[in-house]
């Protein structure tokens, strides 16, 4: 015999909520934990930590969800006919606020990886070394500092000086810098074009999700007031009084002018054009 605690599956109640239950904390408590042990890495590779950041926020809000949803049922505002059992409209807008943290976070990443690069410093490079790298477009903005080579190196020549040369030392040959050169970090256009293109889908994306959201909602609310002002109407003609013999309107009261006051006698009616006159005589018979 089942009892008002069972569900329809044959399984009691408080069997199916403590599943709910237990999904939803898992899916709230691993991704966190994961969150909290790894943060370092992902925030030292933002390429790979900013995915993974947006596929556990997905899971954890399901899991809230689902807690929530089982919230909702011990206190009887669960709705059976709706999404997750949660109130009409929750699953829409949870769609819309996850695309619009999506849209911020990947503007986020992509904006970190096209700009914050670190420069590359090559250090004591000669003056041969400093020019090629100088004279290189792909290298971008190239920041070069100059250093004094030791005064004993730079005086020197001879045989000291082509032991040095041969050692590839940049103060050889009697050179009074040496250079250290910091490129700046190059993007290329194809990065470029391709985060564009990632952002303009999301955020296209993102603004038709909220439009429709906005829009539905809007047009069932409409909706629902036009039923509601039907039904009032409906009910309020079935109990209004019926139109009886005394409260029946006459042909005068139906007239679009309102009644008629001061009828004119047929006597007074100018003579009728045509026709038969009621009393002549008959038509004399033809043949």
């Amino acid at each position: 015999m089942a009892t008002p605690d069972d569900a329809p599956g044959g399984k009691p109640a408080s069997g199916h909520l403590s599943g709910a239950v237990g999904a939803g904390l898992v899916l709230v408590f691993l991704p966190s934990m994961a969150l909290v042990l790894y943060l370092k890495p992902f925030s030292d590779h933002p390429a790979f930590g900013y995915p993974i950041l947006a596929i556990f926020g997905i899971m954890i809000l399901l899991g809230a969800l689902a807690l929530v949803s089982t919230l909702f049922n011990r206190l009887e505002l669960s709705a059976a006919n709706e999404a997750l059992g949660l109130p009409p409209g929750s699953i829409r807008a949870t769609i819309a606020l996850s695309l619009i943290v999506l849209f911020a976070l990947l503007a986020v990443m992509l904006y970190q990886s096209l700009s914050g690069a670190e420069a590359i410093t090559l250090r004591g490079l000669n003056e041969a070394a400093k020019q090629r790298l100088v004279a290189d477009a792909a290298n971008g903005s190239v920041l070069v500092t100059p250093v004094a080579c030791p005064a004993a190196t730079a005086a020197s020549g001879g045989a000291a000086a082509a032991a040095s040369s041969a050692a590839a030392d940049p103060c050889a040959g009697g050179a009074l810098f040496k250079y250290d050169v910091q490129l700046g970090h190059v993007v290329s256009t194809a990065a470029v074009d391709f985060a564009k293109q990632l952002l303009t889908l999301i955020g296209t994306l993102m603004t038709s999700v909220v439009s429709f959201y906005f829009a539905a909602k809007s047009t069932e609310t409409a909706t629902t007031k036009a039923i509601d002002a039907m039904k009032t109407q409906a009910a309020g003609g079935a109990a209004g009084p019926a139109n009886t013999p005394a409260t029946a309107q006459t042909g005068d009261d139906d007239h679009e002018h309102g009644g008629v006051t001061s009828p004119t006698d047929d006597q007074d009616l100018p003579p009728a054009q045509g026709g038969v006159e009621k009393d002549a005589p008959p038509a004399p018979a033809v043949g």
